[in-house]
């Protein structure tokens, strides 16, 4: 993650190959958010670029 700069985005198939746990999702999508990294999850169709997507995100980290 080191070499990840704000505007990248990190395309992984689903939510698991990102965090083991909700809570490691979490921060991450905090650490994302803070530092305007977004990521792309293909299997649960999240894009955290578009506004649906950070969404859908919260609504599966619940």
């Amino acid at each position: 993650m080191a070499e990840v700069r704000p505007g990248n985005v990190i395309v992984v198939k689903e939510l698991s190959r990102l965090g083991w746990t909700a809570l490691q999702l979490i921060k991450l999508f905090r650490d994302f958010t803070q530092t305007n990294i977004h990521f792309v999850a293909i299997k649960q169709g999240i894009n955290t670029r578009m506004q649906t997507g950070k969404l859908m995100f919260h609504l599966f980290s619940v």
